[in-house]
């Protein structure tokens, strides 16, 4: 049988059973990972509730890819409230991560993406314009973890180096190709 702790983060929780929750976190050595959280609904119902945006640890045995979650506390708080706009683009990421990962992939680099996006959406007082950058980004880091990175380091007709400074433009079937900005 399985044992172990880790850092975690909620992704989405659903009813399982009476009184029990279905768990999908998101961890850093494991990915991700679904877990049983026993009794939910019943005798923990005085301990504090399993939320998104908040970085957990949690213990869970098992076999297989359901897990059994043992405990959980708290030890990393993001801002809160979320505005509406900050909410909406976390509910995609969190559809994305549930969506293209499968249990025990993935750990480290998502993980680390999944903290910089936080970083970028949650303090609080990030205006509206942001959004979509941390999200792109988010995107990049998210396709390269699981193997689908962009060729984003060369052009493929001359082979020359993407240059930061300049301007480009992406084709889904040859890459990114240099073009001239006029002012």
């Amino acid at each position: 049988m399985l044992r172990w702790e880790q850092v975690a983060y909620v992704l989405h929780i659903e009813p399982f059973k009476e009184t029990s929750g279905l768990v999908h976190f998101l961890t850093k050595d494991y990915g991700y990972v679904r877990t049983v959280a026993r009794g939910m609904k019943g005798r923990r119902a005085g301990r504090a509730s399993l939320q998104p945006f908040i970085a957990w640890q949690i213990r869970a045995q098992g076999r297989g890819e359901l897990l059994t979650l043992t405990d959980y506390q708290a030890c990393r708080y993001w801002p809160q409230p979320l505005n509406y706009a900050v909410s909406v683009s976390c509910v995609y990421v969190h559809e994305l991560l549930i969506r293209l990962l499968r249990g025990n992939e993935s750990g480290v680099s998502v993980f680390q993406a999944y903290e910089e996006v936080l970083e970028r959406l949650l303090p609080g007082d990030s205006a509206d314009c942001t959004i979509p950058a941390a999200l792109r980004v988010f995107e990049k880091q998210l396709l390269s973890a699981l193997g689908y990175g962009l060729p984003l380091t060369h052009e493929p007709v001359s082979h020359a180096p993407v240059e930061h400074d300049q301007h480009y433009v992406f084709d889904p079937c040859q890459g990114p190709r240099r073009v001239s900005c006029k002012t």
